[in-house]
């Protein structure tokens, strides 16, 4: 039974790409800025060597975050006239 299981997931999966270790390291960095960790901690993490390239290579999923933080700094400039 359990070769046939495993032919049958052989087969549904074998049109797949197959997963590199660098792409689970994505996976972990998008998970990482998901939960909100600065650059400096995803660059510790991750093994890579500067913030800067963590920038460079993942800016692009920090731009939701961004938008965030100019939210709560235009409360914050609210608050301060009103």
């Amino acid at each position: 039974m359990h070769l046939f299981l495993a032919a049958d997931l052989r087969d549904r999966t074998s049109d797949l790409t197959p997963l590199r270790i660098h792409d689970l390291r994505h996976t972990a960095v998008g998970l990482w800025i998901a939960a909100s960790a600065n650059t400096l901690e995803i660059t510790g993490r991750a093994g890579h060597s500067s913030s800067a390239f963590v920038l460079h290579r993942y800016g692009r999923l920090l731009d939701p975050a961004r938008s965030e933080t100019t939210d709560r700094l235009e409360e914050m400039a609210r608050g301060a006239v009103g």
